[in-house]
């Protein structure tokens, strides 16, 4: 895997882990050009949950992002990523959360303190509903910043309702890949 955009273009990153199912080069470049061509990476708080191999977030740091919170739950996932911002250098603009995010709409996402700007959404695909939950949960949380963009991938196959409290910006579709981006249509959050 490559970083395809931004200051690390070329660079290579991580490793495939059984059960992972890293988001292609090509993806990953149009998601790129779908945000550029409505806000700027630059500066931007990310949040990459179901990180995986940390693809987005850390596509999100090399075209500007201030900081990135990836939260994943497997082990070997999470020493991956860490691995992969040290030898990218971007230990000290990114933070790994080793969590399982409940899918369930009543209970809170236990989220380190933070909002966010920009959040990427690439959860097993067979869970789409319930990272949609979470999406939700974000937004009543007060965890998105006004104007906030969420990026939602997932099978083409199944269907991606658009959350409460979101407006859709696009649907996109790669073969079997689909992306749901998303813009909050609440409020700034409270700092």
């Amino acid at each position: 895997m490559r970083i395809v955009g931004g200051a690390l273009a070329g660079r290579i990153f991580g490793r495939v882990n059984p059960g992972t199912r890293p988001t292609s080069d090509r993806v990953r470049e149009a998601v790129g050009s779908v945000i550029s061509a409505r806000s700027d990476f630059e500066g931007a708080a990310v949040l990459d949950l179901f990180a995986g191999t940390g693809g987005y977030g850390l596509e999100a740091l090399s075209r500007g992002a201030s900081v990135a919170l990836f939260v994943e739950k497997e082990k070997r996932a999470v020493d991956d990523i860490r691995a992969s911002l040290r030898a990218l250098g971007l230990e000290a603009r990114a933070q790994v959360f080793p969590l399982a995010l409940s899918l369930s709409a009543n209970t809170p996402t236990k989220l380190p303190p933070g909002s966010f700007d920009l959040v990427f959404v690439d959860p097993p695909y067979a869970d789409i509903q319930g990272a949609l939950i979470v999406v939700e949960k974000l937004l009543h949380e007060r965890r998105l910043n006004e104007g906030a963009l969420v990026v939602v991938e997932h099978a083409t196959r199944d269907r991606a309702d658009v959350p409460s409290g979101f407006v859709e910006v696009t649907r996109k579709r790669y073969g079997d890949t689909s992306l749901l981006l998303l813009e909050s249509a609440e409020t700034e959050v409270e700092r």
